[in-house]
């Protein structure tokens, strides 16, 4: 893979993690009483309408990285929104993790460096 798709396949999870935490902001501000209030207050929401757009620039990245590299090389990328979320969660919402969940992040991480370096077979 040209280093532009390695770029290209961090991008994509980091975008739909950014896009993850600002549907989190929006979430703590709507109000949820009924569902008309909730549909009018989320649409009112710019964070909202900033995470349609990211998710959207994601998806649009997603396709031309798809268009350059195998998709069973380029799915386990996506796996590592696992990993970037709980790291914002905690960094930016104050969320903790506990020990063990570190190691499962760990795994993820190993494991998708385990199937992108591993050869494919045809």
């Amino acid at each position: 893979m040209a280093p532009i798709d390695y770029l290209c396949l961090i991008l994509v999870p980091l975008m739909l993690s950014t896009g993850q935490f600002l549907f989190k902001k929006t979430s703590e501000a709507l109000v949820v009483n009924s569902l008309p209030r909730f549909m009018g207050s989320l649409l009112a929401t710019p964070l909202f309408w900033a995470a349609l757009f990211i998710y959207g620039a994601a998806t649009l990245l997603w396709m031309f990285v798809l268009s350059r590299v195998p998709l069973s090389r380029a799915m386990p990328f996506v796996a590592l929104t696992f990993v970037i979320v709980p790291i914002i969660s905690t960094v930016f919402l104050g969320e903790r993790l506990s020990f063990m969940y570190w190691i499962g992040l760990l795994a993820i991480v190993v494991g998708v460096v385990v199937t992108v370096e591993g050869p494919i077979s045809r």
